[in-house]
């Protein structure tokens, strides 16, 4: 299966353990979303630190769950 995801449910997969979490490590999905996806999460690194349940791993957790989404630069879908 094949799906954009948001910020905003990435965001929560990110900061929680939860149903979010678990979409973006299956196997069974492909996810894609835009650029601005990392621009958003970059913009409120401050603040999902803070609320971050461990704050050591905040990077490491990030880069994980990013490699399951395939990144659409904005000039290939800009014209749309």
């Amino acid at each position: 299966m094949e799906l954009v995801i948001d910020a905003n449910s990435f965001i929560v997969g990110f900061l929680k353990d939860s149903k979010s979490r678990s979409i973006i490590l299956s196997s069974e999905v492909r996810l894609y979303s835009p650029e601005w996806l990392v621009q958003e999460f970059n913009r409120n690194e401050s603040e999902l630190i803070k609320k971050s349940s461990d704050k050591r791993k905040f990077p490491e957790i990030r880069d994980i769950l990013l490699k399951f989404i395939a990144i659409i630069p904005q000039d290939e879908y800009s014209e749309f």
